[in-house]
């Protein structure tokens, strides 16, 4: 199901402050262990969270969205099923996930299909919080989820430098992006 167009926008720019939070020590750790500083570099950085942070305040003014616990309550109590049957149904979503992700495991031989995985694999995730205890169901590929995130973390903040780079070509950050890519191939490897 897609979400609605509204909260699909709310996420997107959620993320984007994610994951600015995400690259900035990644990068400054990387730029630590080069024996590096550069000032414009986190300027830059700083001055994409504040213009991501500004849109995502933008888009939420006036917006009111339950909290999870809340819009489940909500969902249960608007639900003409008894419980059982709605935790079901949430069973057989996640089943259905679990077979989605079977099938792209086959193929993750570019980032975008990887991170695709990621995003089925977080969906999969969420959907075994809603169930109880005794009824979720973990899998080996879920286990490898946070270790895809952290590749993922990886990946954005290299293109995050190349943005960079492409605006100060006479910066001395492009040692970082050898560094960054090695971790990346390090946490793949070990997701998979």
């Amino acid at each position: 199901a897609e979400l609605p167009p509204e909260l699909d926008r709310i996420f997107r720019a959620s993320g984007r402050v994610r994951d600015l939070d995400v690259q900035r020590p990644l990068i400054r750790s990387a730029l630590d262990a080069q024996g590096l500083v550069d000032e414009e570099l986190e300027d830059f950085l700083r001055v994409r969270r504040r213009k991501a942070r500004k849109r995502l305040r933008r888009i939420t003014r006036g917006v009111d969205i339950p909290g999870f616990a809340g819009a489940m309550k909500d969902l249960r109590r608007r639900s003409n099923r008894p419980k059982e049957e709605l935790y079901q149904s949430v069973r057989d979503l996640a089943d259905k996930r679990r077979l989605e992700l079977l099938a792209l495991s086959g193929v993750l031989d570019d980032p975008e299909r990887i991170h695709a995985f990621r995003i089925r694999l977080k969906e999969l995730s969420y959907l075994n919080r809603v169930l109880p205890a005794e009824a979720q169901r973990r899998t080996n590929l879920e286990e490898g989820g946070e270790l895809l995130g952290q590749w993922h973390d990886c990946v954005t903040s290299q293109k995050t430098i190349q943005r960079f780079l492409k605006k100060n070509p006479q910066a001395r950050c492009g040692r970082v992006l050898g560094a960054l890519s090695a971790r990346q191939d390090k946490l793949f490897a070990a997701a998979m």
